[in-house]
């Protein structure tokens, strides 16, 4: 059985053909999702990504998608796992209501209408949230 992990980062997985922008490992090949995957039509079972395509704009999604189809096998499975909007929103309730001021409090709310609107609205890889988690690293380093 011939399995595609997509956008998998440094979460890869044995037994699988694991594939990224970026490689820190052997076992995961560096591949430009943005383009044409490297493998012939109808050539893998399944294919699986977890929490990929919400880093990507809406049409940029589509043809990633398009590509897993392509590469999928008839009756084959894709798989993909995304953020729960809906847990999002109950966290961005539960902070609202939580809100003291404290400088954590403030981050932990700036956080979550980054999840909540980036992922909406993003335009770029990572949006948003990268530059905010830079900050708040260089703000925790000083």
């Amino acid at each position: 059985m011939k399995k595609l992990n997509f956008g998998c980062g440094h979460r890869y997985a044995k037994g699988w053909i694991n594939i990224d922008f970026h490689s820190e490992s052997p076992e995961v090949k560096k591949v430009n999702l943005l383009q044409r995957l490297p493998f012939p039509d109808n050539y893998f079972d399944v294919v699986y990504s977890s929490h990929v395509l919400e880093h990507f704009s809406p049409d940029t999604a589509e043809s990633l998608l398009r590509e897993c189809h392509r590469v999928l096998k008839k009756d084959g499975i894709l798989r993909t796992v995304l953020p729960d909007l809906e847990a999002t929103c109950r966290e961005y309730v539960r902070l609202l209501d939580a809100v003291d001021h404290s400088e954590t409090a403030r981050e932990q709310y700036e956080w979550i209408i980054l999840e909540l609107l980036d992922q909406l609205t993003r335009t770029q890889p990572s949006g948003k949230i990268l530059p905010f988690r830079r900050k708040l690293i260089a703000g925790r380093n000083q």
